[in-house]
């Protein structure tokens, strides 16, 4: 069970980064009690620690505001990271995120280097990561927000099509 933590970021110095899963889409999240909705992405992160033991975190990223939210389970022996994963996947898929697995394990030293750069759950301070950004990477992060509000609309009217065209094939 993912519990919130109080953390906002994951000091690299004290776990091995192993799996790394990104959001594909930016669901509209409320990012705490009686706060309105905005578009949040998803990082799921697989982890070593010292002990040699796995740890999962599941973090939460809100470009309007900044917000940055840690869940986390975990330390556990590697062999239940299957049963770990697939309550993660779960997770993340009853929030609305749709996961990609970025190959983290199998990236090449400059691919990697850029995956940990471009990832705001590894920067103590939202101001450093934003720094590490350049000006291009940080407009894509506004398009692409207000791009996926639009689509996630467009999904939400493809999906109640569907439904009405399944709920009429079975009435025949």
């Amino acid at each position: 069970m993912f519990d919130a933590i109080k953390e906002d970021s994951i000091d690299l110095k004290k776990v091995q980064l192993v799996y790394l899963y990104h959001s594909l889409n930016q669901p509209q999240i409320s990012p705490g009690a009686g706060l309105s909705a905005q578009q949040a992405e998803s990082y799921l992160m697989v982890f070593n620690n010292i002990q040699k033991q796995m740890l999962i975190y599941v973090g939460l990223y809100f470009a309007q505001s900044n917000k940055r939210i840690l869940y986390k389970v975990g330390p556990f022996n590697a062999e239940d990271l299957e049963n770990q994963m697939s309550e993660a996947e779960t997770f993340t898929s009853q929030m609305g995120f749709l996961m990609t697995n970025l190959h983290f394990n199998s990236a090449n030293n400059e691919e990697r280097q850029e995956f940990l750069r471009i990832n705001p759950f590894f920067y103590p301070d939202i101001d450093v990561y934003y720094q590490a950004l350049s000006i291009s990477e940080i407009e894509v992060k506004r398009s692409h927000s207000e791009s996926t509000a639009r689509k996630d609309a467009e999904a939400d009217l493809h999906q109640l099509f569907f439904q009405q065209y399944v709920t009429i094939l079975s009435l025949l």
